[in-house]
């Protein structure tokens, strides 16, 4: 995975789609993460997540020339970064209840 900030310096490239489906992180639904596709020259594109504009965000490193299947792919690194989080969010539950006791 790439690492950048969206609309950002250190962005691969200029031009972006957000995927219409979303993924959300915390148990309110107040927070989403984005699919994402970067359009290279010549159509081409990179896949990944983005938790919004001047955020963290991430593309895998496979170029696709099929939109479609760099869609289908945001879609599946963007339920997987929502479910680390998800994870992630839970184990720090834990650990302040935890702290409190």
């Amino acid at each position: 995975m790439h690492i950048f900030y969206l609309d950002d310096v250190g962005m691969p490239c200029n031009r972006y789609e957000l995927i219409a489906k979303r993924w959300y992180y915390d148990a309110n639904q107040d927070n989403p993460i984005h699919g994402v596709i970067l359009l290279l020259p010549h159509r081409r594109f990179l896949a990944g997540y983005t938790f919004g504009k001047h955020m963290s965000s991430g593309v895998d490193t496979v170029v696709f020339t099929d939109k479609t299947e760099a869609i289908l792919h945001a879609e599946e690194c963007t339920r997987i970064q929502a479910e680390e989080m998800q994870d992630y969010q839970a184990a720090s539950d834990e650990e302040e209840l935890g702290d409190l006791s």
